[in-house]
């Protein structure tokens, strides 16, 4: 029902940036979560400085009260992720480390 909404919301946010980030999102435990994957960290930061992700995550988390019923609140500092590909990239080669390690 609001997948068309969490889209909306974030064309709104990061729609007319050079680099717009990549827009991933789910269900977990019956609440919405997200994934906003920046190409670098720089993108992420300047995106946090220029306020984007605090506008999106409120955005978000209009959306998303409007619909959650009071005995769970929705929590969106724990629904959004926003990451750069080279912290996935990161914590990919850390896990391979770890897991060659246990070996």
């Amino acid at each position: 029902m609001h997948g068309k909404n969490y889209q909306a919301c974030f064309n709104q946010v990061f729609g007319s940036l050079t680099r717009p980030p990549k827009f991933e999102y789910g269900r977990s435990y019956g609440f919405p979560q997200f994934t906003v994957t920046f190409e670098t960290r720089q993108d992420l930061s300047r995106a946090e400085g220029e306020g984007l992700t605090q506008h999106f995550s409120k955005l978000i988390e209009a959306l998303c009260l409007d619909s959650d019923s009071s005995s769970n609140q929705f929590d969106v500092s724990r629904a959004i992720w926003f990451t750069s590909e080279e912290e996935i990239r990161d914590i990919r080669e850390w896990a391979k480390r770890e897991a060659t390690k246990k070996r």
